[in-house]
């Protein structure tokens, strides 16, 4: 039983290596990667750094500078900042491995 587990575990692998090898996967998997890691520390900073209710301007006076708080807004605020980049990076790959050779071809034929 257990080489059977490490047998699918080891297939489940390089299936994944494999995918990860295809760039519209890997655009895609780092998107959503972002993504997620942003609305989790946005989750993580309301709740614990800004919380709701009519006790949350008191709790805030306690937390607002806690080096914690700052820090994880700090790497939400550049995660954002990134997020524009990634999508630039995006375009001008698209830009260099579609439009330019398709373009390219057109002024030989």
């Amino acid at each position: 039983m257990e080489l059977y587990k490490n047998i699918k575990e080891n297939n489940m692998l390089i299936q994944t290596k494999e995918v990860m090898k295809n760039p519209v996967a890997m655009a895609i998997t780092i998107v959503f990667t972002t993504v997620f890691t942003h609305w989790s520390l946005i989750q993580c900073y309301a709740h614990y750094c800004a919380p709701s209710g009519w006790l949350g301007p008191f709790k805030t006076f306690l937390t607002l500078g806690s080096p914690t708080c700052h820090f994880v807004n700090v790497l939400q605020l550049e995660l954002a900042k990134h997020y524009m980049s990634i999508w630039i990076g995006f375009a001008a790959a698209i830009i260099v491995n579609v439009i330019v050779p398709w373009n390219n071809k057109s002024k030989f034929t």
